[in-house]
């Protein structure tokens, strides 16, 4: 039932089996079920919000090599490059876009649904919350 609805607003969904308190009609699972679907489903829209971030990295490309900048939101991007920004599915807002010295970063905010300014797993301690972020350097 939660992978019917549209990504972004499957997070919520997720969160209530993890809490076991789910709003879906007809969901009798033990435990260790709920666990591992909530896990796969997490998996999922981490890779949803991955595969958008690179859509929309491929249209501020196609709008620098047409107009020779980067656009200075996501929106600049609609209609021409492509068809809306996508919305992240861990907080159901559009996905952050960040002008960098040397590119651009294009990110989800991930699991804890904070906003930590596109910083990665890879640059905070052991516990702290980051982002997943698309970063294109040149």
């Amino acid at each position: 039932t939660i992978a019917k609805l549209e990504p972004e607003k499957r997070f919520t969904e997720y969160e209530h089996l993890r809490r076991g308190i789910s709003f879906l009609p007809g969901i009798h699972m033990p435990a260790i079920m709920i666990t591992a679907v909530e896990k796969a489903g997490m998996i999922e829209l981490r890779v949803i919000a991955q595969l958008d971030c690179a859509r929309a990295a491929l249209g501020v490309e196609r709008f620098r090599l047409a107009e020779g900048r980067l656009p200075q939101t996501l929106n600049e991007l609609v209609p021409k490059y492509i068809e809306a920004v996508p919305l992240d599915p861990f907080d159901e807002k559009p996905l952050r876009y960040k002008r960098l010295e040397k590119g651009y970063m294009i990110y989800t905010v991930g699991a804890d649904s904070e906003d930590n300014n596109g910083v990665s797993m890879g640059k905070v301690q052991k516990g702290a919350n980051y982002d997943w972020p698309f970063t294109v350097e040149r």
